[in-house]
């Protein structure tokens, strides 16, 4: 009796009895755009919507839940909001999530941090950090303090547009401000630094990590052992990836592809094998990255054997394979000449639902020109633009060598001519080929003439 005496004094008194009306109000909202002449509703209430989460959402279905919720009464909290920018954020959609923080702003609803660091967030991924910059000195306007995410976006920001000093000096401007940097900050300038190519740069930050004791996780191990792998310094990377296992931090399938990829690429094609061999007995599973970059450089090495051995290996682990894949086998067949077999190779990956690119048919177009079939080439050339596929300067340097190398270079002339037409540039390889080619048949003047051209091109 006394509980219930206590509930009825605190509707009178208001406190309750505000919460049951702002609960009414917001099922009224939802229940406005029920049909209950059925059973399922026409629309679901927003909230409900951000409650079950909102991946994957279309432009179109953000706008329009957007507008549901600058529409609903009361308004939503900016705690909403924060949650359906993150959401449209996470697909990649940033340009419209900053046209929907610019319309929420005029409707009243004032940013607070995390909204202000969603906008951030989207004009540095836009590579527009002057304007993320701008968004700062507004975070600053309103009182709020930059916290470590506002500082490690705008980090990650300037490394996305390859400003790598700048980046370094802001994560140092992030102690002066009371934010510390962390493995976020590191990684992004790590992976900024393996970009520019410098990798001793990256292993230096690596120490330097260890020496303010941040732990560097296995991204960041991993960008700095893809990039020695690219570097061809496969025992640094080796060691590097001995010292990541000792620290107990876990090899990803990324790492184990670096690795492959470097180990194949340097011709230790047992130690590749190894590697692949010690993946799976972790239970990490080869993707379809694993495959390409063993079938890639088993074409390129001319052991198309084991390249084929490794396609019908990833078929039968259930691993599909794409345009990479079907382009190594087709360019391993034509540059061993076996015609017969790259068309048929373009024949599965057409029937597999692959649609061939243009590389692709510059492979068959060298393949062609190689073994001396070059009007063969030209009616494949003729049909790429039937299938919707632009021919480019690669293409048409393949068959003005072709044309060239089989006497016929007014074939390859006009092929020339063709290709500055169509507003495709020939490049210096281009002209080299063609003015290699009239030389060789006795075509000097019109040789000096092409060779003022390029002159004047090159000025």
């Amino acid at each position: 009796m006394m509980m219930l005496w206590r509930q009825a004094r605190v509707l009178e008194t208001g406190t309750l009895r505000t919460d049951l009306l702002c609960s009414l109000s917001s099922f009224l909202s939802c229940c406005e755009r029920r049909d209950f002449s059925g059973i399922s509703d026409v629309k679901v209430c927003f909230r409900e919507r951000l409650r079950n989460g909102i991946a994957d959402i279309k432009a179109d279905d953000a706008t329009s839940l957007f507008q549901e919720m600058i529409e609903s009464r009361p308004l939503p909290t900016i705690i909403d909001f924060s949650k359906l920018f993150s959401g449209i954020a996470r697909t990649r959609q940033y340009d419209l999530v900053l046209g929907l923080c610019k319309k929420m702003e005029l409707s009243g609803i004032a940013h607070n941090i995390y909204t202000l660091n969603i906008m951030i967030n989207c004009f540095s991924r836009c590579c527009k950090t002057c304007l993320a910059f701008s968004v700062l000195g507004k975070i600053l306007k309103l009182g709020y303090e930059p916290d470590t995410t506002t500082f490690n976006t705008l980090v990650n920001g300037l490394c996305l547009e390859g400003k790598m000093s700048e980046a370094v000096v802001l994560a140092d401007k992030m102690v002066e401000n009371g934010c510390q940097p962390d493995v976020v900050t590191y990684g992004s300038i790590v992976n900024g630094i393996c970009k520019s190519g410098d990798t001793s740069s990256a292993l230096d930050l690596l120490r330097e990590m260890e020496e303010r004791d941040i732990k560097a996780d296995v991204f960041t191990y991993t960008t700095i052992i893809d990039s020695l792998c690219r570097d061809g310094s496969m025992d640094e990377a080796t060691k590097l990836f001995k010292e990541m296992e000792t620290k107990g931090i876990k090899s990803t399938v990324v790492t184990y592809n670096s690795l492959i990829g470097g180990f194949c690429r340097a011709g230790q094609w047992n130690d590749g094998a190894e590697l692949l061999k010690d993946m799976m007995s972790k239970n990490l599973i080869p993707d379809v990255v694993t495959f390409n970059v063993l079938i890639d450089v088993s074409a390129k090495e001319g052991k198309l054997k084991e390249a084929r051995e490794y396609y019908n290996e990833m078929i039968t682990r259930g691993v599909s394979p794409n345009v990479v894949t079907y382009n190594s086998l087709i360019g391993g067949f034509c540059m061993q000449k076996r015609l017969d077999e790259a068309n048929k190779m373009l024949d599965l990956m057409v029937r597999s639902h692959c649609s061939p690119d243009i590389v692709t048919y510059n492979s068959l177009l060298k393949g062609y020109c190689n073994v001396k079939k070059v009007d063969d080439a030209m009616k494949l050339f003729r049909e790429i633009s039937e299938r919707g596929i632009v021919a480019d300067t690669v293409g048409y340097s393949i068959l003005v060598q072709g044309f060239c190398e089989s006497g016929r270079v007014e074939i390859a002339e006009e092929l020339f001519q063709e290709m500055v037409t169509v507003g495709v540039l020939p490049d210096v390889m281009t002209y080299g080929i063609l003015l290699d080619g009239l030389c060789g048949n006795g075509k000097l003047e019109k040789a000096l003439e092409i060779f003022e051209v390029l002159e004047k091109t090159l000025i």
